[in-house]
């Protein structure tokens, strides 16, 4: 998904959630920490646009929306322990 396409999302979780409602979401993020949209080019996902975020891209998509409770960073590795991917896994609270 693009990053505009996420940003909008927030906008609207925001405008349903109810005041101080929580709720979770998980990013997709790379082994450098780098912020970058790429298309996919594999079997699986062909043509579609993938966003890599880091910690401050998630932040400023929920600048002023909610605070973040916790978020948890889960690296993917290969069969030799070299992390090839992450995931980041957060919990947020809205501010009213």
């Amino acid at each position: 998904m693009e990053f505009d396409i996420a940003f909008k999302g927030m906008e609207q979780v925001y405008r349903v959630l109810n005041d101080d409602g929580l709720f979770y979401f998980n990013v997709i993020m790379n082994s450098e920490n780098k912020v970058y949209e790429e298309t996919i080019k594999t079997k699986h996902e062909f043509g579609t646009i993938q966003s890599f975020f880091d910690i401050d891209k998630v932040k400023e998509m929920i600048k002023n929306k909610f605070n973040i409770i916790e978020y948890q960073i889960h690296s993917i590795c290969d069969e030799n322990g070299n992390v090839i991917n992450k995931r980041a896994h957060f919990v947020c609270e809205k501010i009213k």
